[in-house]
């Protein structure tokens, strides 16, 4: 046996020793969140544990192994109390363990240690009896045969409820999280064994397998809760809050790459897999739109005192938000992307959370509303108030850069009799045609606009008062060729036209201009109708 108990113990040093560099990796991080504590006290009780249970036997004499049978099973007493707190905070459910309950749950490992620590005074010789494994017959004092149970009936209950936890979270779990829930369910399930074999008295070897059990799975248990680098950025327990947002929801490193995402963020970006963590987030951008979706001038990678000193000055660049086109299959969405720097507590950058809201709803609400607002129901152009305001704006324009600015305000001719024969939906009918006909000869940054019933108005920057005039004779021109067919009748549509024009040796507002081409049109009118007729000098002398 001398050789398997070496080789058992030297077993039992390599996995603590793994286990106190795990618990100093997690004490140096300094991190305010409560897994990482957790976690650093249960490697060390663990390294107590193994220590103590290689110091019992490396030792013959009955008075130092029964001092390290202490400090052993003392350590043991709140391991399960640990494993049953950090589950809960693995899977966010601390908020439901009250501060009451939590310290009930350390009562049971609190009298444990304290009757093993004061067995000499109150001399229950039958409690080391019980931990060492050697049989419960010869139990005498009864107490310490019911602290026996409670003990036992408190770790394996610990146990199995971190056990059944995980079971009953595996449905909900996100594939992201399948190795550290496999590597959490590979510490457990061996150790809830083990605890049923020491307890119940199974085992024939000449000493507990739980020393070396469980200095292995602890390492299974640390390592599902540090991996995929979620210790970093935040606690895994937070996928349940993941996976219930309806917004997509996405977590990058400092460097852009993917840490972790939720359901609703893999239904906006069907490219996501458990394959892409750990892959830049941009190229996936991409296929859905052609917009940047951050700045990234904002350096991640500055030093901690860089850091501090352009923080006021960068602190509009630390949140971003736009709102884009997001092509989706055969359908164009509208997202709200809202990005955001992670920061550490020394200010330094970690890492990025975006957040994705699908607003198509609201957005096409929106262009409706502006339709309606901007845009002539019937024709679908603008609007008589809309052109007023974009058409100064637009004969400022031409005021500073000193190039001419040209209206036509026109007419449709005997529009009444059209409505009077036809009746009013052919009425509407001709004057959508209207519309039609003149947007196909007019420039793209020509401004068109009902003016008012049969009235339509036209504004033509860079455009002189004679070639005005020449883009109203193709108006005119146009309407003449292209009649509306009215059943088998061909409805001809004629319209009178006026124009006006500022140069930069006059000066006039909108308003002005209009009532200059509306003199003009008055005179086509006069005339006959069906043709066009320039402002003269007198139109112009009367605003004066």
């Amino acid at each position: 046996m001398g050789a398997t108990y070496s080789a058992i113990t030297m077993i039992v040093i390599t996995a603590a020793v793994i286990n106190f560099l795990m618990a100093i990796y997690m004490l140096s991080q300094r991190s305010s969140q409560t897994i990482p504590q957790l976690l650093a006290a249960y490697s060390l009780l663990v390294v107590i544990y193994a220590g103590s249970s290689v110091l019992q036997l490396s030792t013959d004499v009955m008075v130092d192994q029964q001092l390290w049978m202490k400090v052993q099973y003392g350590a043991k007493s709140f391991l399960p109390y640990i494993g049953l707190i950090s589950v809960c905070y693995y899977f966010n459910q601390e908020k439901n363990i009250r501060r009451i309950h939590a310290i009930l749950l350390l009562v049971v490992p609190c009298v444990s240690v304290i009757l093993l620590f004061v067995n000499d005074v109150h001399y229950l010789p039958d409690f080391f009896a019980i931990w060492t494994g050697n049989s419960i017959a010869s139990t005498v004092d009864p107490f310490a045969k019911v602290w026996f149970f409670v003990q036992g009936i408190y770790t394996i209950g610990a146990i199995t409820i971190s056990f059944i936890c995980l079971l009953h979270q595996q449905k909900q779990m996100n594939d992201t999280y399948r190795l550290p829930f496999f590597l959490l369910i590979s510490s457990f399930f061996p150790l809830l064994v083990s605890e049923y074999i020491f307890w119940f008295h199974f085992s024939r070897v000449g000493m507990s397998v739980i020393p070396i059990l469980l200095t292995f799975t602890s390492i299974l248990y640390m390592c599902a809760f540090v991996c995929r680098g979620m210790f970093h950025v935040a606690p895994i327990a937070r996928d349940q809050l993941f996976q219930s947002m309806g917004d997509a929801v996405l977590v990058l490193d400092s460097n852009n790459r993917l840490v972790d995402y939720n359901k609703a963020a893999a239904k906006v970006i069907p490219g996501l897999s458990v394959e892409t963590i750990g892959r830049a987030i941009q190229p996936y951008f991409r296929q859905h739109t052609d917009i940047p979706l951050w700045n990234d001038h904002l350096t991640l990678n500055r030093k901690a005192s860089e850091v501090r000193k352009k923080r006021r000055r960068d602190e509009m660049n630390l949140y971003h938000s736009q709102e884009l086109e997001w092509r989706l299959a055969q359908d164009i969405r509208y997202m709200h992307i809202r990005s955001s720097i992670i920061r550490k507590s020394t200010g330094l950058p970690t890492g990025k959370l975006i957040v994705m809201i699908d607003v198509t709803e609201r957005t096409k609400l929106q262009q409706q509303l502006k339709q309606l607002a901007y845009f002539d129901g019937m024709t679908g152009i603008y609007k008589r108030e809309q052109f007023l305001e974009k058409g100064q704006l637009m004969l400022e324009e031409a005021y500073r850069s000193a190039q001419s600015y040209t209206i036509i305000l026109m007419d449709v001719d005997r529009f009444k009799r059209i409505n009077d024969t036809y009746g009013h939906q052919v009425g509407d009918e001709a004057l959508r045609h209207f519309v039609k006909c003149c947007q196909m000869v007019l420039r793209t940054n020509d401004l068109f606009a009902r003016y008012g019933g049969e009235e339509f108005i036209i504004a033509l920057p860079s455009i002189g008062a004679s070639e005005g005039a020449a883009i109203a004779e193709r108006l005119r021109h146009e309407l003449a060729a292209r009649p509306l067919a009215v059943g088998k009748q061909a409805l001809f549509i004629a319209a009178s036209f006026g124009v006006a024009s500022v140069n930069r040796h006059n000066s006039f507002t909108l308003t002005e201009l209009i009532r200059v081409a509306d003199r003009a049109l008055y005179r086509a009118k006069q005339k006959g109708r069906n043709r066009v007729i320039i402002a003269e000098k007198q139109d112009y002398e009367q605003l004066l």
